[in-house]
């Protein structure tokens, strides 16, 4: 099977690439919304560590493996619920 390229008989063939490639540049995200992942990101690296330290020091060091644990899975359970919702 050979794959051909569409040639462009009439002005319609052209009309509707353009529309396509117009509708397809507007549903793209504006460079201002790249900031917001960058925020999100600073933001984790500095309260992901210094919360769990605070976990760490807050709980009896026998308690401190189920207390991190804890910790760990709150986190990770509420990414991936989050980005189930997300979906929706």
């Amino acid at each position: 099977m050979q794959l051909r390229c569409r040639s462009h008989n009439n002005e319609g063939d052209r009309r509707n690439d353009l529309l396509f490639y117009v509708l397809a540049a507007v549903q793209a995200p504006p460079a201002s919304k790249l900031h917001e992942p960058i925020v999100f990101g600073i933001g984790m690296a500095l309260t992901y560590p210094s919360i769990g330290a605070m976990t760490a020091e807050k709980v009896p060091a026998v308690q401190r493996g189920l207390a991190m644990g804890m910790y760990n899975s709150c986190i990770y359970l509420g990414m991936m619920f989050g980005s189930t919702v997300n979906q929706l």
